[in-house]
């Protein structure tokens, strides 16, 4: 049997190897914030068949082709989009698909019809993050430090710790006290000041972690 607790959020390092799920487009793009909705719709719906206009752009946005790019399926940011975000549909079938992170970023870069998604990581400062809301009703919520370290960020991910426990055994105690380490206070304060930039676990989430293990067999 294995089991995971989680240990940190991504980074917004670009130097780290893992960084937060992203909805981009170029700068000039004016839009600012998408439900996910919006985005399942995006991302499984033909491309031709949508405009800017669709997503709340007026002028001579309205009826510009929406471009889509993003990660490859059977990478691990696609799996999680498809996962939390579309229900498990296909991806639309005229979306350009790269292996990394940067190379989405580089096209939505020169696109300025482009919207897509990558790691938040590979974007320092060169295209816009998209606020996203849960729903139609909730606020929509940016990627920024402060909205990842407390949970609230729809597409935040989290960086987690495998044990494995014998089939009717118990987690070696080992195991235990390194991931209770890991969840303690002095263990999120090592991790918030690695040189990668990996985000500490809000108190409420570390709190809800501790729980998890000591419940452990």
């Amino acid at each position: 049997m294995r089991r995971s607790a989680y240990r940190s959020h991504d980074s917004l390092d670009p130097r780290a190897l893992s960084g937060p799920l992203a909805v981009l487009v170029p700068p000039g793009n004016p839009l600012r914030q998408l439900t996910l909705g919006q985005v399942r719709r995006l991302f499984s719906a033909p491309q031709h068949s949508l405009r800017w206009g669709q997503f709340g752009l007026g002028g001579r946005w309205a009826n510009r082709p929406v471009h889509l790019y993003g990660l490859a399926v059977g990478t691990a940011l696609a799996r999680c989009l498809r996962h939390r975000v579309l229900a498990g549909r296909r991806f639309a079938a005229g979306m350009h698909a790269y292996r990394e992170s940067i190379e989405v970023v580089n096209a939505i870069g020169a696109d300025p019809d482009a919207i897509g998604f990558a790691a938040l990581n590979r974007a320092p400062g060169r295209l816009h993050a998209l606020a996203l809301a849960p729903h139609a009703h909730a606020a929509a919520i940016a990627p920024t430090r402060a909205n990842l370290i407390a949970g609230r960020y729809p597409l935040d991910r989290e960086l987690r710790i495998y044990v494995r426990i014998p089939p009717g055994g118990t987690l070696d105690p080992l195991a235990r006290q390194y991931l209770l380490i890991a969840l303690s206070d002095a263990g999120q304060r090592a991790i918030a000041a690695g040189s990668l930039g990996y985000l500490a676990l809000s108190e409420r989430q570390r709190a809800a972690e501790r729980a998890t293990v000591e419940a452990l067999p």
